[in-house]
């Protein structure tokens, strides 16, 4: 099983405790467990979503303080993260719009825009814009 699938298949067990938790999963998550989903969250990006997730379905005790707060502070990077390249694009677009540049936001950016109910549930590693091959100097030059 991926582990993905263990983490997907714990939380659906903690929004419906009473019926009790899918084959293999403890009722009280395991501390190998918890080490395992900060890793899992700080390699792939993913804590800003399963503490959302938690935090939404009232479930923060579900974890181990010590878990849960690693998960804050890798969600709150996160989110400072998100937020400097937010500000970088819109002065970006700024001076693009200044220039009559027109471009596409991609990957990242867009998905955490447009794909996520909150941006900062999304981490932005990079800004990537697609842009009109006549309009790379203007653009360099707005990137200046």
């Amino acid at each position: 099983m991926r582990t993905i699938d263990v983490v997907l298949d714990t939380l659906a067990h903690f929004v419906k405790q009473e019926a009790g938790p899918p084959p293999g999963i403890p009722v009280r998550v395991e501390p190998d467990f918890e080490r395992k989903l900060v890793q899992l969250c700080e390699r792939h990006f993913l804590a800003p979503l399963v503490l959302d997730s938690l935090r939404r379905l009232a479930l923060e005790p579900a974890l181990s303080e010590i878990a849960f707060e690693r998960l804050k502070t890798l969600s709150n990077a996160s989110g400072a993260r998100n937020e400097g390249f937010l500000a970088a694009f819109r002065a970006l677009s700024r001076r693009l719009r200044e220039r009559r540049v027109p471009c596409l936001l991609v990957d990242d950016t867009l998905a955490a825009l447009k794909l996520y109910p909150r941006h900062r549930l999304r981490p932005i590693e990079s800004l990537d814009a697609l842009i009109h091959e006549g309009d790379w100097e203007t653009f360099v030059d707005a990137c200046r």
